[in-house]
This record gives C-alpha cells, sequence and structure tokens, in this order.
C-alpha cells in the first residue's frame, strides 16, 4: 500500500514539473576572452572593458549577476581568464535551471563606448574568443549608461 502511495505521489510530482531535487553543476561566470579594442585600426591602451553577466532564463532579472572589468594594455588587448563556480539547479523543477547570457562594454575617454551582445555560445567555447572591437571618436559615453540601459531589453538567443 505505502508503495503505491509513493508511485502516485512521485507520478504527481514529476507530471507537473515540481520534483525538487537539487543538483550540482559547473557555470560559465566569466568566459575565456582575448579582446583588442582599437579606434582608426590602431590599438588603444588603457580603455575599459566590463563582462556582466545576467540571467535571461526561466525568469530575466535586470540586475548584473557577476560583473568584471579589464584595462587594456599598450597593445590594445585585455585577456580575460574563464572562471566556473558550483551551483545548484534544480532541473526536474520548472523553471529549475538558470541560463545566463554576458554583456561586453568597451569604453575609452573620446571615445563612444560599444555594447556587445553575448549569449550562451560562451559555454562551449574551446578556447579564448578573439574578439576585436574598434570604438569610434565621440563624447565619450560610458558603459554603465550602456549596459544599464541593455540590461533592460536584454537580446534573447534565437
Amino acid at each position: 500500500m505505502l508503495n503505491s502511495r509513493l508511485v502516485i505521489i512521485a507520478t504527481v510530482a514529476l507530471g507537473s514539473g515540481c520534483c525538487p531535487i537539487p543538483l550540482p553543476r559547473e557555470k560559465i561566470v566569466v568566459p575565456a576572452l582575448d579582446m583588442r579594442i582599437q579606434a582608426g585600426g590602431d590599438p588603444l591602451a588603457a580603455a575599459r572593458v566590463h563582462v556582466a553577466r545576467f540571467e535571461y532564463y526561466p525568469h530575466f532579472r535586470p540586475e548584473t549577476k557577476i560583473a568584471v572589468l579589464g584595462t587594456t594594455d599598450s597593445e590594445g588587448r585585455v585577456v580575460f581568464e574563464q572562471k566556473t563556480q558550483t551551483e545548484t539547479s534544480m532541473p526536474l523543477m520548472m523553471h529549475g535551471v538558470p541560463s545566463y547570457g554576458w554583456q561586453l562594454c568597451a569604453e575609452a575617454d573620446g571615445h563612444d563606448a560599444v555594447v556587445i551582445e553575448a549569449t550562451p555560445d560562451f559555454e562551449n567555447a574551446p578556447a579564448a574568443r578573439k574578439i576585436v572591437v574598434e570604438l569610434e571618436p565621440g563624447d565619450g559615453s560610458s558603459c554603465e549608461m550602456l549596459l544599464g540601459q541593455r540590461r533592460i531589453y536584454p537580446v534573447y538567443p534565437r
């Protein structure tokens, strides 16, 4: 009798998407990036690069989960080492597995900031992604302003 009750309870729980079994998983916090920031084809030294991670599924959260800042060297390069962390998710629960996206922003004095949307393809990258960003001369708009605007309406992967 007890076994049949357990089977019924398990069937209802699994069928409704509500089986709270926490499982640990390794997730990328900061993707491996090798970036070159330039203006007019010339490297920009001391440009600032922001890498921000946000949650876009199951529920979009406008706050940045993780943010790191790097500064370019004399060759306009900044390298971010991949960092991972263990997090707990519940894959047998509806909305139990969060997904993350990244926004990269490059800024330099006297140049307009540029934001790049990065979807979870960073999760499967075998090596550091090489990204070249061309900054245009301008009023010096900041990443803080642009990321604040962009995080409200993220670009979802298709």
